[in-house]
């Protein structure tokens, strides 16, 4: 069997497993999204929803989700995946069943802040920094490590990973405070870039995208004060969703805000 045989052939197989899963909608695009039960995560899954895009929803207490789970019940381009980005057991399980199955765009949305009084000068917890940087560090790299052939045998070929402002190392003025949750996001952004350095992954496209200051229940937990200046995750979601989609090969790699603006580093 010559080359052009070989791609024929992944195209055939890839739609056959598109197909079982995905019904009829086989041949949509698909994206993968972690920890959308919920604020900013939710609301991609909705804009995505929207313009006609499978979309593998993953959470970690799928029985617990009761709005992502009504949202896709009646929604049937929508499916709903256990996924603690944690865990090694529940990454194989998801990979396994999607195996052969092309994924479009991955957006790894799940990360936490932590409790901000273990994370303060003088209050520092060790177990609560390993946890940090397990969740919005390495859990980006094995997802991608994980599903790199899924995304590589689509069209789009992109594995985002949602970094935020508080990871700039680079601004006059660094708020106190929060500590752990700054130094993963600075760690994400250069995890990402590493990747993207890898020769076998020239192909794919590792982009940065922060949602800004959003009105999520992590914020009203750790930074209630800044509150009055956030706005919706609607409003965040959907600038992600228009510049995750309009990335093309004249992207840098730099971090991009939501509204496609970059992020000095």
């Amino acid at each position: 069997m010559n080359n052009a045989s070989n791609i024929v052939f992944v195209a055939l197989i890839t739609m056959v497993f598109s197909s079982a899963l995905f019904g009829q909608d086989g041949s949509r695009e698909t994206v993968l999204i972690t920890g959308s039960n919920r604020g900013i995560g939710f609301e991609l899954v909705r804009a995505f929803q929207e313009e006609g895009w499978n979309v593998i929803a993953t959470t970690r207490n799928p029985d617990t989700s009761e709005e992502l789970n009504a949202f896709a019940e009646s929604h049937d381009n929508v499916f709903v995946e256990r996924l603690d980005v944690t865990s090694v057991s529940d990454l194989s399980q998801l990979s396994e069943k999607y195996m052969g199955v092309s994924i479009d765009i991955i957006i790894n949305n799940a990360g936490i802040y932590g409790d901000r009084a273990l994370q303060e000068w003088g209050s520092l917890d060790s177990a609560l920094f390993h946890q940090v940087m397990a969740v919005n560090v390495l859990a980006p790299m094995l997802i991608a490590e994980t599903f790199i052939e899924n995304v590589r045998a689509s069209n789009h070929k992109k594995i985002i990973s949602i970094t935020s402002g508080a990871g700039s190392v680079s601004i006059e003025n660094v708020s106190n405070g929060g500590i752990f949750y700054s130094v993963s996001k600075t760690a994400l952004n250069m995890a990402i870039r590493k990747l993207a350095s890898e020769p076998d992954n020239a192909e794919i496209l590792f982009g940065l995208v922060a949602p800004g200051l959003t009105e999520t229940d992590m914020l009203r937990a750790a930074r209630p004060e800044l509150l009055s200046r956030a706005h919706s995750p609607e409003e965040s979601a959907r600038g992600i969703f228009d510049v995750v989609t309009n990335l093309d090969s004249n992207y840098d790699g730099s971090p991009l805000n939501y509204d496609g603006s970059k992020i000095n580093w």
